[in-house]
């Protein structure tokens, strides 16, 4: 059942749960003399208020739509919170129609109170009993068991019971009766590191997505760590997702999953010894103090250690000294003790074997993956318009900036340099938030007195941002920490004039596809100001160039079947 269909079954629902409401609210308030009441010429307001009241929430129900807020998909807090409000909208309508129009002569305070509780109540009841079974639906499996499916972040996900694995599926979605579904059919790859799959932000979330979305082989069977508060397990992408729960605690937070999750998987292994050879994929270089005592335990497994080390976490500004020595010591011992380094960018890649050459890393190079389809949105979509419209921004006439608000991407340099240039065009900046350098940049720039400023906040929908990139004038990245940038690859993938900060990690991504400068006084500025005299066709040119260097070499295709041949050791699989 799709999400729009599931809406209409809840905004019917929930009409029925007001009638019920109002109904009850009559008995309750007037007792036997309820039916005379209602139908009683003298009170023959009941009747009109009982409509106007169906009428107001049907509204109420396609504007909150409209903005997003009428789902099923939520939490129970949230759904309190959203039963509440709508509700609270609900009551203040009737009082004032109550009240104004009808002076208090024959409606009373008290039924109006019982129908608002009693509302609240029986919503909440009906959503749960809905959420049950509508979004956790049921389907048959090919051995005509069940799997219940639900929705995480608005995706739809199977939940697995037990140490079940995901049943086998063709590239069209089918279930495959006849293929291998034991422990002992697959190479298992667990991976962890990312804060799980559906990705909703992040650049690993987002490439452990497209890696299990776009795997081609049947016999990897890849378990993905999602941080969480419970120990729930379901299948998305045909793989397996396993919560770890993990208190908040500040900056360990991240550490106590890595090695939670490492040893939730250890157990796993243990528990099913056909699971032969098995690869542990960690993301980041976390837990380097902490590898060498989980490194025996996959070893002895009979399984591997592989690495993506990411890029120098240890740089980056917001780290005080010990932290950023703790990365640096973490990185050099997750480099001694990995099986396999695989690193996303070539410098990285020269950086570790240079650097750690004394423990001879063995690595190889697959960079991260991109597309260069255009958005699915159409130049009048509403959601994009209504972007603009907001932001007070007009197609193809603004800079754009995409990444988290932290001083390595150099918001400072792009806005001040951006300040100084002459153009008309607005900059667009979307990002993270930060109060702490909101603030300090406020001091340093007082940016609020350009208009052409626009922070815009957060856009976490893949098509709206996309047709964002597409309708910029051009793009400006910052970022100078770190191997491939998603962003980046996205910019290139969707933008035509691309303005990169001349870092090496940049450069190798970015090639003769861009422009570049550094952060020197004025270098920003006297390139923006030549991106503002370029012809048409000059700029036409550099987008071409562009999707060219996407498409030869940062495709999603090429990049998951690379992983996947690391992963399986070609030719055993």
């Amino acid at each position: 059942m799709s999400r729009k269909h599931s809406g209409r079954v809840l905004a019917a629902a929930d009409l029925l749960v007001f009638t019920t409401a109002f109904i009850c609210g009559l008995f309750i308030r007037y007792g036997r003399e309820a039916w005379n009441v209602f139908l009683n010429f003298e009170y023959s307001q009941n009747v009109g208020v009982l409509f106007l009241y169906l009428i107001l929430y049907l509204l109420i129900i396609f504007a909150l739509k409209g903005m997003g807020g009428y789902k099923l998909g939520r939490s129970l807090p949230e759904q309190i919170i959203y039963v509440i409000r709508n509700q609270g909208i609900l009551l203040m309508l009737i009082i004032l129609f109550a009240f104004f129009a009808q002076r208090g002569v024959s409606f009373s305070r008290r039924f109006v109170a019982y129908t608002f509780l009693i509302s609240i109540v029986l919503d909440l009841i009906v959503r749960s009993v809905l959420k049950n079974r509508i979004e956790q639906l049921i389907f048959r499996k090919a051995d005509n068991s069940v799997h219940t499916v639900f929705t995480i972040d608005e995706h739809v996900v199977r939940e697995l019971h037990g140490d079940e694995l995901p049943e086998p599926h063709d590239t069209e979605g089918t279930a495959q009766t006849d293929a291998g579904n034991g422990f002992q059919d697959y190479r298992h790859v667990f991976a962890i590191g990312c804060k799980g799959i559906p990705a909703s932000y992040g650049g690993f979330e987002s490439f452990m997505d497209n890696l299990t979305k776009n795997k081609k082989n049947p016999r990897i069977m890849y378990h993905v760590a999602r941080i969480a508060h419970d120990t729930q397990r379901f299948e998305y992408n045909d793989a397996v997702c396993f919560n770890i729960p993990v208190p908040d605690i500040g900056s360990a937070k991240a550490i106590i999953y890595d090695c939670s999750a490492i040893l939730t998987s250890i157990k796993y292994c243990r528990r099913h010894p056909e699971i032969k050879n098995p690869v542990f994929f960690i993301m980041a270089c976390r837990i380097g103090p902490f590898i060498s005592f989980c490194k025996k335990k996959i070893h002895a497994l009979g399984g591997k250690l592989y690495v993506n080390p990411d890029g120098h976490e240890w740089k980056r500004a917001k780290w005080n000294r010990f932290i950023k020595k703790y990365w640096k010591i973490s990185e050099r011992l997750m480099v001694k003790h990995a099986d396999l380094l695989i690193c996303d960018s070539r410098n990285i890649e020269s950086y570790m074997q240079e650097k750690y050459r004394d423990y001879n890393p063995r690595t190889i190079f697959i960079p991260y993956g991109s597309d260069i389809n255009a958005s699915v949105l159409q130049d009048d979509d509403a959601d994009f318009r209504r972007w603009l419209r907001f932001n007070r921004l007009s197609a193809g006439q603004y800079y754009l900036v995409v990444g988290r608000f932290v001083p390595e991407n150099n918001f400072e340099t792009v806005i001040r340099e951006f300040m100084k240039s002459t153009t008309s065009r607005k900059l667009a900046i979307i990002t993270t938030e930060n109060s702490k350098y909101m603030e300090e940049l406020q001091k340093k720039l007082r940016f609020e007195s350009d208009c052409r400023i626009r922070f815009t906040g957060t856009v976490y929908n893949e098509e709206l941002l996309k047709k964002i990139r597409e309708n910029a004038f051009a793009y400006i990245h910052g970022h100078e920490v770190g191997g491939t940038n998603p962003s980046l690859l996205e910019a290139l993938s969707s933008t035509k004039l691309n303005l990169l900060n001349k870092v090496r990690f940049n450069t190798e991504v970015g090639a003769d596809a861009a422009l570049y400068w550094d952060k020197a006084e004025n270098s920003l500025r006297s390139l923006i100001e030549k991106a503002e005299d370029m012809s048409t066709e000059e700029i036409d040119a550099y987008g071409e160039k562009a999707r060219r260097r996407i498409e030869k070499e940062y495709l999603w295709k090429e990049t998951c079947e690379s992983y996947e041949g690391a992963f399986a050791e070609e030719g055993e699989f």
